[in-house]
């Protein structure tokens, strides 16, 4: 069975907007204040990331 992953150490920087987590969950890769400006930094660095919703409290964010 997988461990759960805790986001909130690499994410805790991160109040607003969104934040593309690299594919192993160990960096933030991407950021933007739209899905659009995220994606758009993503292409621009040819870097692959999973979308998370930045916010002021990561504390149950696990996954």
């Amino acid at each position: 069975m997988n461990q759960p992953i805790n986001l909130e150490k690499i994410l805790k920087n991160h109040k607003s907007g969104w934040v593309a987590v690299s594919k192993d969950y160990k960096e933030v890769v991407a950021t933007g204040q739209t899905i659009k400006e995220v994606t758009d930094n993503l292409e621009k660095t040819g870097k692959e990331g999973v979308l998370v919703p930045a916010a002021d409290n990561y504390q149950n964010f696990v996954t």
